[in-house]
């Protein structure tokens, strides 16, 4: 299948600040969870994939994100990741890390993750009411067992909230929060 001619519908970065990756939470609970989220959502119009990740991250945390080359892109299929070879941006050359295949009403679509720099500091902005920013340790304790929001910050986990959260509830990681708990794992990514 050529990946390259599928829409992409959602973009998104991984966002390294300080030793710790930045995601958003989820406002309103998810099956009784708390959801992790990737920085990230919905393209618009004619928008690049990297078009799409920058204004989304520039909504959701105030920040201005360039783009940094990831060591390699990959594919998650059935499971599985594999390497494959993306086109860079035409105006910005960056090239998402891993690429989502889904479907959207019978159609294949896409979902692009890119890796991230910044200057600035995080403030949860539009929609997004809660910032997470675990470690790489944490990523993996978040994704291995249910862990409720008190006890992530009671830990030592950080977070930014701008919002009154059940912080009994477990913490949920979406499949982007996944993904880069396996990429970690395997180093298909410096920790």
């Amino acid at each position: 299948m050529d990946y390259h001619t599928i829409r992409i519908h959602t973009a998104g970065v991984f966002l390294r600040l300080d030793g710790r990756f930045l995601f958003t939470l989820g406002p309103n609970p998810h099956q009784g969870c708390t959801p992790i989220v990737r920085i990230g959502g919905h393209r618009e119009g004619a928008e690049t994939g990297w078009q799409c990740a920058a204004r989304e991250a520039a909504e959701e945390t105030t920040l201005q994100v360039a783009p940094l080359p990831p060591p390699l892109t990959w594919l998650h299929r059935a499971g599985e990741l594999e390497e494959m070879v993306w086109p860079p941006d035409p105006q910005t050359g960056a090239v998402p890390l891993l690429v989502i295949p889904g479907r959207q009403k019978d159609e294949p679509v896409l979902s692009l993750m890119y890796l991230a720099s910044t200057a600035g500091q995080p403030q949860p902005a539009g929609e997004v009411k809660g910032l997470l920013l675990p470690t790489v340790g944490e990523i993996h304790r978040l994704c291995g067992q249910p862990v409720t929001l008190a006890a992530y910050l009671a830990g030592g986990g950080q977070a930014i909230l701008n919002h009154a959260f059940d912080a009994s509830l477990a913490l949920k990681p979406f499949i982007q929060f996944q993904l880069l708990s396996k990429m970690l794992l395997q180093g298909l990514l410096p920790g």
